[in-house]
């Protein structure tokens, strides 16, 4: 079962009681008023198959280390600067748009043997600091599956996308 709480009053003390439910598999907090605070409850939640926090006010990564099932995560448009992905084995989509991640922050990136899809893309008037160095830290032994990647409104150049290519072969390419 999922419980989708986005563009609603939801907090922080309305997340502690819904982190009592810990059979739940999907958690969407899209808009809500959830802070790192209150995040720090959901430690409990393993049998987490999606969470979404697009566009919440936190800073940090959520605390999911114990989440082994945890398909897919959505912390777009967050101010999260800082990625621990340790012990997301089942993550295949990660979606960290318009978040303040840099080239600094791939390298963080922990090993990800599921991860097909990854959104590092900034937007208009938002370009994400993500640059041929940084993706230069995807590699196949980080992310050996990864077959998309969206980098529009990043600074990656062509050369980049191609040397990434080769680490991929049948890479798709979003810009």
């Amino acid at each position: 079962a999922s419980l989708v709480l986005s563009d609603t009053d939801v907090g922080d003390n309305e997340l502690a009681e819904i982190s009592q439910l810990t059979e739940l598999g999907g958690l969407y907090l899209d808009q809500t008023h959830v802070t790192d605070k209150g995040l720090q409850k959901i430690d409990n939640m393993k049998e987490l198959v999606a969470i979404s926090l697009r566009r919440t006010s936190i800073t940090t990564w959520p605390p999911l280390a114990n989440m082994s099932l945890l398909v897919e995560l959505d912390l777009s448009f967050t101010n999260v600067r800082d990625i621990d992905a340790q012990g997301l084995v089942s993550l295949e989509s990660l979606n960290l748009s318009g978040t303040q991640i840099t080239d600094q922050s791939l390298i963080e990136l922990d090993t990800l043997p599921s991860l097909q899809t990854l959104n590092i893309s900034g937007s208009t008037g938002m370009p994400m600091k993500i640059s041929d160095e940084g993706i230069a830290h995807l590699t196949k032994e980080k992310v050996p599956k990864l077959n998309k990647i969206f980098l529009y409104a990043t600074n990656v150049s062509e050369d980049g996308v191609a040397q990434l290519k080769k680490v991929f072969p049948g890479l798709v390419v979003v810009r």
